[in-house]
């Protein structure tokens, strides 16, 4: 059984764009099996996929293996590409859990994955990562991605490094909003830093952010003037 908060299971080539899911997902493994019960916050099991501009926020669990915040497995993909994305649910399984992705398989390869970040706390037994649970091959690439440190998640299968961790800090004073975004205060990502509507982490649909330059480092949603900032340290 393969559970998605949009697709369960895909088997084609497909592209999603600006979609999200704020609902819990539960995968049951209702025969013991581990290759059951796939869970994740957009698709369950994918093949190729292209991803932008989405996340998801609701609890993902699978109850055997492969949970992730987006995809819990990718599956015999020969291109996945994942861009501008992010989770910020808890994600629990007993094996094979990421933040972003739960398993890429061994006959999976050229899966590129940028400018994307998890704060969800991750749970699990064994082949817990930050981003990915589990990746059979190196020809996985990352770009300009982060999560929160001691999300429980800082190692991988291979123990390569699929993010940059930053603190709680980093992500809520704007500075890894306007490192997601290279800089540009127009290319997607923002996050508004105080007031009723505060957002405590990077979204879509915030203010945008910008560096005080003659404040370094710190970050506010005047472009022009200082606001209510948070001083990195």
């Amino acid at each position: 059984n393969s559970v998605g908060g949009l697709i369960g299971l895909n088997y084609s080539n497909t592209t999603i764009t600006d979609c999200y899911n704020t609902g819990a997902i539960t995968a049951n493994d209702t025969n013991n099996d581990t290759n059951i019960g796939v869970a994740g916050g957009l698709i369950g099991n994918s093949y190729n996929t292209t991803m932008t501009g989405c996340y998801n926020t609701g609890a993902v669990t699978a109850e055997s293996n492969h949970a992730g915040g987006l995809i819990g497995e990718i599956e015999n993909s020969n291109g996945t590409t994942i861009s501008n994305c992010y989770n910020t649910g808890a994600i629990t399984a007993d094996a094979n859990v990421g933040g972003l992705i739960g398993t890429i398989n061994e006959y999976s390869y050229n899966t590129k994955i940028s400018n994307c970040y998890n704060v969800g706390t991750i749970t699990g037994n064994d082949d817990v990562g930050s981003l990915i649970g589990v990746s059979h091959r190196y020809a996985t690439t990352f770009s300009n991605c982060y999560y929160r440190k001691y999300c429980n998640g800082d190692n991988t299968f291979f123990n390569y490094v699929d993010g940059k961790a930053r603190s709680l800090k980093d992500f809520q004073s704007g500075k890894v909003a306007y490192l997601l975004s290279c800089g540009d205060a127009d290319a997607g990502w923002s996050q508004t830093l105080s007031g009723e509507n505060k957002d405590y982490y990077p979204v879509f649909d915030g203010d945008k952010v910008y560096k005080d330059e003659n404040h370094c480092p710190i970050y506010t949603n005047n472009e022009n003037e200082q606001g209510e900032h948070f001083v990195i340290t």
